[in-house]
């Protein structure tokens, strides 16, 4: 009986690695330029925060996630603006709020396949360079958060392989 509660408990630690390890895929509309996803950045990690205007924790970790992707060539931050706000609303937004990586907008409602919708606001989701989700937190994040998560991918050698 051992053995089979073993087996059976190692057969689905594999099912769950094999589900939560598999290729993210979906595109969104850029505010400022042609349609992106993650897939469009294969072989970096990519961050991926889901955010709204009225989210004082979302706008609170904004000068985190533009520091992190300035200083990071291995990486990229995409921000998911998850608000029904008009799209110029959304722009004058992020020129205030001095965000330069890619905004990302999306019909909440209607969302493309492949996209989980947060639970909460602000969620932000790490891709390994395989494509493969790495980890997700909700909440506020912070660069150092970020960094550490990607040292210890890095040491358990789980770059996010579909």
């Amino acid at each position: 009986m051992r053995r089979f509660l073993v087996k059976a408990a190692v057969t689905l630690a594999l099912a769950a690695a094999c589900c939560t390890a598999g290729a993210v895929s979906w595109q969104l509309e850029r505010l400022d330029g042609p349609p992106l996803g993650p897939a469009d950045f294969a072989g970096r990690w990519v961050v991926v925060n889901f955010w709204a205007t009225w989210c004082g924790p979302c706008r609170e970790e904004m000068p985190e996630l533009e520091a992190l992707d300035r200083e990071r060539d291995d990486l990229v931050v995409l921000g998911v603006a998850w608000d029904d706000a008009p799209v110029e609303r959304l722009a004058g937004f992020v020129h205030d709020a001095g965000v330069s990586y890619p905004i990302l907008t999306v019909d909440t409602f209607h969302p493309p396949a492949g996209l989980e919708p947060p639970r909460v606001l602000p969620t932000t989701v790490l891709i390994g360079p395989g494509g493969g989700e790495v980890d997700r937190y909700y909440g506020p994040v912070t660069r150092r958060l970020l960094d550490r998560a990607i040292a210890n991918a890095r040491g358990r050698n789980d770059g996010g392989a579909p």
